[in-house]
C-alpha cells in the first residue's frame, strides 16, 4: 500500500521478481503533496526546526510555493559540511514534475552586529578566525556565512565604524 493517491513513475523490478520487504520496488510521483529534500549548510542549523515555513521557486514552475519542514537528518555531513531537510509542498500547479531543480529560502533574522568583509581579510588561529586591526590587534568574530569572494561575520567588538587591516 502506497503512502498516498499519485502516478507510478519507475519500476526497479521486473515482473517475476523474488522481493524481500523493504525492496524499492517502484517510484510513485503526483499526489496533493511534494517532497524535496534539501542540503543546508551546517552553520544554519539553529535556524532549522519541523514545522517551519521555508518558500522556494522550482525551475519550470512560475511563482514562489511555501513549504514546511517535516524532517531534519541528525547527521551532518563529514565531507560536505550539510544536513538534508526534507520539505513538503503542498498545492503545487499541475506543471511541477518530479526531478526539478528547487531553490528554497531559509529567511534568518540576523543580529545588528552583522558585517559582510571581504574573505581575504579573514584570519586564522588555534582559537579561530578573526580579523586584523591597523595596529595588529586581533578582533576575534563568529563566520555566519562564508562564499567565495565575501564572509558574514558577527562580533560584538566590531562597530559601524571599525577600521581593519589586511
Amino acid at each position: 500500500r502506497a503512502p498516498f493517491s499519485g502516478i507510478v513513475a519507475r519500476v526497479a523490478i521486473d515482473q517475476g521478481d523474488t522481493v524481500q520487504a523493504g525492496t524499492h520496488a517502484l517510484s510513485l510521483t503526483g499526489g496533493d503533496a511534494w517532497e524535496v529534500t534539501v542540503s543546508v549548510p551546517d552553520t544554519y542549523n539553529e535556524y532549522l526546526s519541523v514545522g517551519r515555513p521555508l518558500s522556494a521557486t522550482i525551475d519550470g514552475v512560475a511563482g514562489t510555493h511555501t513549504g514546511r519542514i517535516t524532517a531534519i537528518s541528525p547527521m551532518v555531513s563529514n565531507r560536505t559540511r550539510q544536513v538534508q531537510v526534507t520539505v513538503r509542498f503542498s498545492d503545487l500547479p499541475a506543471s511541477a514534475r518530479d526531478g526539478l531543480f528547487v531553490r528554497v529560502a531559509l529567511p534568518v533574522q540576523l543580529g545588528r552586529d552583522l558585517f559582510a568583509v571581504p574573505s581575504r581579510y579573514l584570519h586564522y588561529s588555534y582559537d579561530g578566525p578573526y580579523l586584523l586591526r591597523p595596529d595588529r590587534r586581533e578582533v576575534p568574530i563568529r563566520i555566519v556565512r562564508e562564499t567565495a569572494e565575501r564572509v558574514l561575520i558577527q562580533s560584538p567588538a566590531l562597530t559601524a565604524t571599525t577600521t581593519i587591516a589586511r
